[in-house]
């Protein structure tokens, strides 16, 4: 897998880039479907990149499609998005990761800006979502008595949308690493990934809450003035599809 032929052109390395990762269930290729098009009206096709284990040559129209052979597992599949993301600042200073499930209404440029050295900058699901970041869905399950006294009042890192900067470029891999060296322990995970993505940044203050004035999570219906809403929940969260297509309409 190579990004050569989509970058070849690149003499210096360029700003920004926005990657998705499509693998597993197929029904996120119709969901992804709609954040790409909602994407494409504020951000150059020529940098953004679709990562999958399905060949869609139909996206090429809308994006960078990259086939991917992506890890067998039930986090590491997921993990593997950090990779991929390292891959990318070989080519790109900045790099935003968006899951299929979101919809983006303004111009992102100034995104990129609030990104800080060896941090990943992400956006919590609070007050949406009251939960602490040593609760179950979050860092709780890998966190002993002492850590979850210790990080008891740290609001939720949701994993959905997240980016960084090269400083993290070493960084990424040892954290896909914590991440499958977790799954090989037996640690059943409930939410694939998120548990040791956030454990880690967390115990390695890894982490910033730069991107909480752009992210709504759980948005309702009507326009709040964020530019990146996330429909966080499963594929099959509430006729997701039907609500996106919804607020592509209404925005």
């Amino acid at each position: 897998m190579s990004i050569e032929k989509h970058t070849k052109n690149l003499i210096y390395k360029k700003s920004s880039c926005i990657y998705y990762c499509l693998y597993g269930d197929i029904r996120y290729k119709e969901i992804l479907h709609l954040s790409v098009l909602s994407l494409n009206k504020f951000f150059p096709k020529e940098d953004i990149f679709v990562f999958s284990e399905y060949d869609i040559p139909e996206f090429n129209q809308y994006c960078n499609l990259i086939t991917v052979e992506f890890p067998q597992g039930y986090a590491k599949p997921m993990a593997y998005r950090l990779i991929l993301g390292k891959i990318l600042l070989q080519k790109y200073d900045n790099v935003l990761h968006l899951d299929a499930d979101t919809l983006v209404f303004d111009n992102v440029d100034n995104i990129f800006s609030c990104f800080e050295d060896n941090k990943i900058s992400f956006a919590t699901e609070t007050p949406n979502n009251p939960d602490k970041i040593i609760d179950q869905y979050w860092a709780g399950p890998l966190l002993d008595e002492e850590d979850k006294i210790k990080y008891s009042n740290v609001d939720s890192l949701c994993c959905g949308v997240f980016g960084f900067n090269g400083s993290m470029y070493e960084n990424l891999e040892d954290i896909y690493n914590f991440i499958c060296e977790c799954e090989d322990s037996g640690f059943s995970a409930i939410c694939r990934d998120q548990h040791g993505f956030t454990t880690y940044v967390l115990k390695n203050n890894m982490y910033n809450y730069n991107l909480q004035k752009y992210v709504e999570h759980f948005p309702k219906e009507e326009s709040t003035g964020f530019k990146i809403y996330h429909f966080a929940g499963g594929v099959c969260s509430g006729n997701k599809y039907d609500i996106m297509k919804k607020f592509l309409k209404l925005f």
